[in-house]
């Protein structure tokens, strides 16, 4: 197997979760639908706010994570030409043997997940924050530090999927130590 074969396989299963977390999405919609409804029953418990910022939000969060979802899971090469190397597609991946290829691959895995996992969550909450900005309401430290910790879950991730090979090249080379002790 190679480890493009891997990366294919791996980018599928990351599609299949993006369509689950839609679900967490159309969640998101009913609670436009529950703001729209306090609006028209006591405006003026939010007369400073503006929903359109929230909707676009809300609306390019959807359609990003869907186009990943359907982009990783039914046009998944396209995606494996944009992650792997060209060395990727000869280099057979020996899952027993050759240390640094599993730690290059589990390394891309993570960052991906890393991003995966972080991009709608960070997404709620700058919504959450846009919202409680546009109504004047205070921001809590909690949702403030869970926000810059989403976007610094998607930046390590981005660095770990840019640099894999000089990790990976450090992880097996320490291992490989550890095994002639």
């Amino acid at each position: 197997m190679r480890k493009s074969d891997i990366y294919e396989i791996t980018i599928k299963i990351l599609g299949l979760y993006l369509f689950l977390t839609i679900i967490v999405s159309l969640r998101q919609s009913v609670q436009f639908l529950y703001i729209l409804n306090f609006a028209e029953y006591s405006p003026e418990q939010i007369a400073n706010y503006q929903i359109m910022p929230e909707i676009i939000v809300f609306i390019s969060h959807l359609v990003i994570v869907t186009a990943l979802a359907f982009l990783f899971t039914f046009k998944t090469k396209i995606v494996v030409r944009i992650v792997c190397v060209s060395t990727d597609y000869e280099e057979e991946a020996s899952l027993l043997a050759d240390k640094k290829s599993i730690f290059e691959i589990a390394i891309n895995i993570v960052g991906l997940m890393s991003i995966i996992w972080a991009l709608p969550d960070f997404l709620n909450k700058l919504q959450h924050h846009i919202r409680l900005v546009q109504l004047n309401a205070p921001t809590n430290d909690f949702d403030t530090n869970y926000l810059i910790t989403s976007g610094l879950e998607i930046l390590i991730g981005i660095i770990l999927i840019y640099f894999r090979k000089p990790i990976s090249a450090y992880l097996s080379r320490n291992s490989q130590k550890d095994l002639e002790k």
